[in-house]
């Protein structure tokens, strides 16, 4: 797998217009940062710093990241675009372009930042259209508790 960083400002105005006229889907999730002004501006500003830095720490832990996927005998995803966020929730993935979307803004840290980095390639991994969102929820979930996937992060 090879992820790809970018910043799409297109992709960051289609989000908070999703946002706004889909708002009841968002206000029962763990963690959104809604879209202003202030925060449309600071990502789209901020780029390529933010890219940077991502790409930093991913390069440190892809490596184990993707022989842990191979252990688990996890669906090749091959080169994969990872749109960064400054608002949302803090994360989401897309079969249909092998993508994923994850908001870098309010992240808490770098422990959840690739957490939700490996959580959202694991649903691009594992996706399956006849399953219902708790139903996938739970399939990442079981992963994610594994002491593989926790030492990944940090999280043991």
């Amino acid at each position: 797998m090879k992820v790809n960083f970018t910043y799409s400002f297109r992709k960051e105005i289609t989000e908070a217009a999703n946002m706004v006229l889909h708002s009841n889907d968002y206000r029962n999730l763990r963690s959104v940062v809604w879209p202003s002004l202030i925060n449309l501006l600071s990502g789209a500003s901020s780029k390529e710093k933010v890219i940077r830095k991502v790409e930093e720490i991913w390069k440190k832990i892809s490596p184990q990241v993707e022989k842990t996927f191979k252990k688990f005998h996890l669906k090749e995803i091959g080169n994969v675009t990872c749109y960064l966020h400054a608002i949302s929730c803090e994360g989401w993935f897309d079969v249909d372009d092998n993508s994923i979307h994850i908001r870098t803004t309010n992240h808490g840290n770098t422990i959840n930042l690739v957490d939700t980095i490996i959580h959202e390639l694991l649903h691009l991994a594992t996706y399956d259209e006849k399953l219902n969102y708790d139903e996938r929820e739970a399939i990442i979930d079981n992963f994610l508790v594994k002491p593989e996937f926790k030492n990944l992060v940090g999280r043991s």
